[in-house]
């Protein structure tokens, strides 16, 4: 929430769109303001399914993570704001598998078109996600970006 007064971390891609089975590869940048104790920094790979309803006046929606994985880009120790800014490449792969989660083809076609007729509608949104631990502080450094895979 308030990471911005310590800094950023900047999560640069050389695409936003990638097929199951793909790389994505890209870097994060860590520009801090003064020098932080951290545990760790780590990017990762979020899916997530959200579900809207909606039934008469009132609507309700509810977020499923499906997939959650993590990359370590380095661990504890003091990150110093005379280095920044810090650059850590990474490469994560887009498991093959995971095509059959989102879609499960024609059925799964037939019973979204049935659901938005009863008042529900739902996504599949991925992202990317890094985080700087920093220790003893309630605010880490993070930051978000949206990936499409299709």
């Amino acid at each position: 929430m308030f990471g911005f007064l310590k800094g950023s971390a900047d999560i640069i891609l050389d695409n936003y769109n990638y097929k199951f089975g793909d790389t994505i590869s890209g870097k994060i940048v860590l520009d801090l303001k003064k020098d932080f104790l951290a545990n760790s920094i780590s990017i990762r790979l979020i899916g997530e399914k959200r579900t809207m309803s909606y039934r008469g006046n009132s609507r309700s929606s509810n977020k499923q993570r499906f997939f959650d994985f993590k990359l370590p880009l380095d661990g504890k120790k003091i990150y110093q704001k005379e280095e920044c800014p810090i650059e850590y490449e990474f490469k994560i792969d887009i498991p093959e598998s995971l095509k059959q989660t989102e879609s499960q083809g024609n059925l799964n076609k037939v019973i979204g078109a049935i659901n938005l007729l009863k008042g529900n509608d739902s996504t599949i949104r991925w992202y990317l996600f890094v985080k700087l631990d920093v220790s003893k502080s309630l605010f880490d450094i993070s930051n978000k970006v949206q990936v499409n895979i299709t």
